[in-house]
């Protein structure tokens, strides 16, 4: 199997440290393509995750990876984890195992923790991603204390808008 995915693949990567609103917000996009008339396909793949596991996100604090189809046959592969590159790693596995089902995605959503040399670079390389081929959304700390709570609302939410707005009419047929 070559390495390298198919140059119709894109990514859209939240970056940052953890409990930032990383996999809040790839449920975010999720749900919004599911609205859309996106539908969740079955999982078929050997390499199956022991710990977590495939499908639609239950809770908030829950990471998951499911990969999502439309009538266009347009495929979208979500995966919230993205703590180690154990983890990416794993998902390049996953995502060659789909090239061989010939089941190629449009674009992958996926979280990488930090956005740090010692996690993002391996990653770029791993997925050869450059600047026509993926979107990095950083994501930072929100103000602590009795503020907090008032700029997370505000926070995610506009992370959100400019994913719809501007991210996905990008990489999809919307």
């Amino acid at each position: 199997m070559n390495n390298n995915l198919s140059s119709k693949t894109n990514f859209l990567v939240f970056t940052g440290p953890s409990n930032v609103g990383k996999t809040l917000s790839i449920q975010n996009t999720c749900q919004f393509l599911l609205g859309r008339g996106f539908n969740a396909i079955p999982n078929e793949q050997s390499n199956q995750r022991e710990n977590e596991g495939y499908g639609l996100p239950t809770n908030p604090a829950n990471d998951f990876y499911v990969l999502l189809k439309d009538q266009r046959d347009q495929l979208v592969l979500f995966y919230s984890w993205g703590d180690n590159f154990n983890e990416i790693q794993w998902l390049h596995g996953y995502i060659q195992e789909l090239q061989v089902r010939n089941l190629i995605p449009n674009l992958i959503v996926m979280a990488n923790r930090d956005g740090s040399e010692w996690m993002y670079r391996p990653t770029r390389n791993l997925f050869q991603l450059t600047d026509q081929n993926c979107i990095e959304l950083p994501m930072g700390r929100m103000v602590r204390g009795d503020r907090r709570q008032a700029a997370v609302n505000w926070y995610i939410p506009t992370v959100f808008r400019i994913v719809e707005e501007f991210v996905l009419p990008r990489f999809l047929d919307l």
